[in-house]
């Protein structure tokens, strides 16, 4: 996770910035020491799921100012994941049912945010949607499908669709469901 902390430049100051994990006391040690900078961005120290506290502390040879305690979390991502798949008999041209179930295997939840649910026509189950094989007609989206509800942590949900396969289908075909990733 990447997070950038700014702070308000003070006339001939370098800073020291504190940063700790709201279930610790806070650190003795500055992430950031002496520069002058307004901002720092880290990636990799902070963690989803944390709330976490920082302090900056300005100084100027002769004195030292610290700033109000400040908070931020970083919330808990959802991992979605479509872990079941079932149609009927495929036969070009004629409609078959595609059903399959999405949950969320991550710790946080989706919240209110909307995702889209694809249905595929593939060569080859282990490309994908990015199939190695030059052919101009797969692999081919046959639908999208908004997502259902929301899901907190361990949630899921079931939905079909009713797709049609094209003509020119022949030889070993894959249907495959993804979903959109966080």
């Amino acid at each position: 996770t990447t997070v950038t902390l700014t702070w308000n430049r003070i006339l001939n100051a370098t800073y020291d910035v504190f940063v700790w994990d709201s279930v610790n006391a806070p650190s003795n040690t500055p992430l950031v020491s002496n520069t002058q900078e307004l901002r720092y961005t880290s990636k990799g120290f902070f963690r989803n799921g944390h709330t976490y506290h920082w302090v900056v502390v300005a100084g100027n040879g002769a004195q030292r100012m610290t700033s109000d305690t400040m908070t931020f979390s970083i919330r808990s991502l959802p991992n979605l994941h479509v872990t079941q798949l079932d149609c009927s008999e495929p036969i070009a041209e004629q409609p078959i049912t595609v059903n399959w179930a999405v949950r969320n295997d991550g710790p946080g939840s989706t919240g209110e945010q909307r995702w889209t649910d694809y249905v595929w026509l593939v060569t080859d189950a282990f490309w994908g949607t990015k199939s190695e094989i030059n052919d101009s007609r797969l692999p081919k989206l046959l639908a999208q499908v908004d997502n259902v509800k929301a899901l907190d942590s361990g949630e899921e949900y079931e939905n079909s669709i009713e797709v049609t396969l094209p003509k020119e289908v022949y030889g070993d075909v894959y249907l495959m469901v993804t979903t959109d990733m966080y």
